[in-house]
């Protein structure tokens, strides 16, 4: 600054600065003030203050008392505390969520080879048990007989058991043939066969199977167990006992196994 400045008098221009006063004076209200430096940061932090206020004002009012409190969803998993079975589809309830529950009993409709088929089988069960590996021959009851698994789920409607009295009772005998080794499962291992069956077999079974909403499996896959929980560690012997099997299948009973009254009946 200059000695002797007289600073009484306006301020010297600036270039353009008197333009940008002209513009913004068309846009604002007679009274308006321009911005200051933290002007509007005083003026939200003031808003922000009369909200807050009111908020405590509309608590203590109980206005909001009315309003429900959002509740987060229940989380499952380890830990988690179980909740009822009831409502959940069976898919569901056999998560690994639920292992350290007890297993559902599961009702099942089964199609049922003849003698020769059920011998040829029993076979390779034998052949595990007399080996000291896990095998189906373990299973003493009369009713654990070789058998294609057609759909399983803790009820079986009516209407499922019509249908397969009408699809697939009245197709019978069909021919099919076991062959391919399937490994089924996690830490231990199910150990089956793959079957083959006709097109329209398939299509019978998938009649049955859709009457049953509440089904263990999505899908389909035609098999015969020859054992179940094998340690993954003596896998190669059971896989060396079993071979390279093919087995002809005449399937010749559809039949119903209820566990709760521990019986079998035959469609």
């Amino acid at each position: 600054m200059a000695a002797g400045q007289d600073l009484r008098g306006p301020p010297p221009a600036v270039p353009g600065h008197d333009r940008a006063l002209r513009v913004a004076g068309r846009h604002l209200r007679p009274g308006a003030v321009l911005d200051r430096p933290g002007a509007r940061s005083a003026r939200a932090g003031a808003r922000g203050r009369r909200r807050v206020a009111r908020l405590r004002d509309d608590r203590l009012a109980g206005s909001r008392a009315d309003r429900p409190v959002p509740v987060a969803p229940a989380v499952r998993g380890h830990g988690a505390p179980r909740a009822g079975a009831a409502g959940l589809p069976l898919r569901l309830r056999r998560t690994r969520a639920w292992q350290a529950g007890p297993m559902p009993k599961l009702h099942s409709l089964e199609l049922v080879p003849d003698e020769s088929g059920r011998g040829a089988v029993r076979r390779l069960w034998d052949a595990l048990r007399d080996a000291g590996l896990p095998s189906q021959a373990d299973h003493t009851g009369a009713s654990n007989q070789p058998h294609v698994t057609v759909v399983e789920a803790e009820d079986l409607p009516d209407a499922a058991i019509d249908v397969a009295r009408a699809r697939l009772r009245g197709m019978l005998p069909v021919t099919a043939t076991a062959r391919g080794l399937l490994l089924l499962g996690g830490e231990k291992v199910t150990v089956a066969l793959g079957v083959d069956l006709d097109d329209d077999v398939v299509r019978r079974v998938l009649a049955v199977r859709v009457q049953v909403p509440d089904r263990a499996h999505r899908g389909w896959l035609p098999h015969v167990t020859l054992a179940r929980r094998v340690p993954r560690a003596d896998l190669t012997r059971a896989l060396e006992l079993v071979g390279t099997p093919e087995i002809e299948l005449r399937l010749t009973e559809v039949r119903r196994w209820d566990p709760d009254r521990g019986h079998v009946t035959t469609l």
